[in-house]
């Protein structure tokens, strides 16, 4: 019965990662020489899927054709702090997909990643600062030269 419940987790991760390719198949894979805007977000569905499963499978182990914890009886639960973690990381991610539309990519991605390494990696404001214009701005410029299509959004 215990091993249901810890299934619960894997299903949810991998129905969000089949629900990431489902609405980027919608965006035009494009092709291996012409990619096109769905084809990063299809392929982190497909990882986060991988992923999901993987743990699953790490989660229990097969031994004597028998199912068993591997922490062994201990039952482990999150502290709190953490499980809010999980939960504002998980909004912050479709906020960002909301947002990218409306405000563009150089705006929204700044702003997330502050949020981000505010909340997640519980940094310090200046260095959240420092940190969200460098990724910004690097990746900005290297999607740029690479030719890809940014949602023009507001700015």
């Amino acid at each position: 019965m215990k091993q249901k419940y810890e299934l619960i987790p894997v299903c949810f991760w991998i129905g969000i990662g089949a629900y990431i390719m489902i609405g980027s198949y919608s965006l035009d894979l494009g092709s291996p020489k012409r990619p096109g805007a769905g084809l990063l977000p299809f392929l982190l569905g497909i990882f986060l899927i991988c992923l999901a499963i993987i743990i699953g499978m790490r989660s229990l182990r097969i031994q004597g054709g028998k199912v068993e914890k591997e922490n062994g009886d201990k039952r482990v639960l999150p502290e709190r702090a953490k499980l809010l973690k999980v939960g504002y990381t998980v909004g912050l991610l479709f906020s960002y997909i909301i947002l990218l539309e409306v405000f563009g990519y150089l705006l929204t991605t700044f702003l997330f990643l502050i949020f981000l390494f505010k909340v997640a990696a519980s940094l310090d404001w200046k260095v959240c600062l420092l940190s969200s214009v460098l990724t910004a701005l690097g990746t900005y410029g290297a999607f740029t030269l690479l030719g890809v299509n940014f949602p023009e959004g507001m700015f």
